[in-house]
């Protein structure tokens, strides 16, 4: 609200912001989310604000919303169409993982496959889906499934929306650490690299110098976002874009 408190959005009307908080068990893991989106604005894979404050005695991340239109005031005047990648395929939300917990959801080929067919520009969005598949694997995101890839449709173009849900479960040891989308044929970060997704790439029939070099520019913004210090440069999510990001460069 104009006066700095919340309040919530009544009979239908766009809501403004996301407020998630950290559970019991990692109270920790909304300040990562906010780094791994500091590091994910850097790497120009997405213009969504976020901070971490306290709220009812509880840690919360505070996102803005990206489907949203403004008017010159600032007010929220309606909603940009949005399907994640399960809607936009027709699965169901119990389907949004490759691999785990049943299987059967999106995979990046899948993803690809919608840009190809419907994207204004599908190589330029192809080359981003493989910097955000680099970004992933750089963050240790293992919970990118097939509801944190999203579409927006807006004055009848098509494109990939902002990346939004970045958790590094990397970072939190009991979490799982296989991906919740394979990667050329992988499924374990340790068997994720440059060279599994230029194999992934030939599937979407992306160039494999497009896709190198999509993958090598984001693996060296995220590196520059530790070098800048716009995260903590000795803290663990620093620690693991250092360990993974040279693994995406070519």
């Amino acid at each position: 609200m104009p006066d700095g408190t919340w309040a919530q959005p009544l009979y239908g009307h766009p809501s403004s912001h996301i407020i998630k908080r950290s559970p019991d068990r990692y109270p920790d893991l909304v300040d990562a989310e906010h780094d791994a989106l500091t590091v994910a604005r850097h790497a120009g894979l997405t213009m969504v604000n976020s901070w971490v404050d306290t709220i009812a005695g509880h840690r919360c991340i505070i996102v803005e919303r990206f489907d949203r239109t403004v008017d010159d005031g600032g007010q929220i005047t309606g909603r940009i169409h949005q399907e994640d990648a399960c809607q936009a395929l027709g699965l169901p939300a119990s389907r949004k993982y490759e691999v785990h917990h049943g299987g059967g959801g999106p995979d990046f080929q899948s993803v690809a496959r919608l840009l190809d067919l419907y994207a204004a520009e599908p190589v330029s969005q192809l080359e981003r889906l493989a910097s955000i598949a680099a970004f992933t694997v750089i963050t240790g995101n293992a919970d990118a499934h097939g509801k944190n890839i999203a579409f927006l449709l807006e004055a009848g173009v098509i494109r990939l929306a902002p990346l939004y849900d970045t958790v590094p479960t990397a970072l939190f040891a009991p979490l799982r650490t296989e991906m919740a989308m394979t990667l050329g044929g992988a499924i374990s970060p340790d068997g994720m690299d440059l060279a599994a997704l230029v194999r992934e790439t030939k599937r979407w029939n992306l160039d494999p110098a497009r896709a190198r070099a999509a993958a090598t520019r984001t693996a060296e913004l995220a590196l520059d976002a530790v070098d800048q210090a716009l995260i903590d440069p000795d803290g663990p999510l620093a620690e693991q874009i250092r360990r993974k990001a040279t693994e995406f460069m070519d």
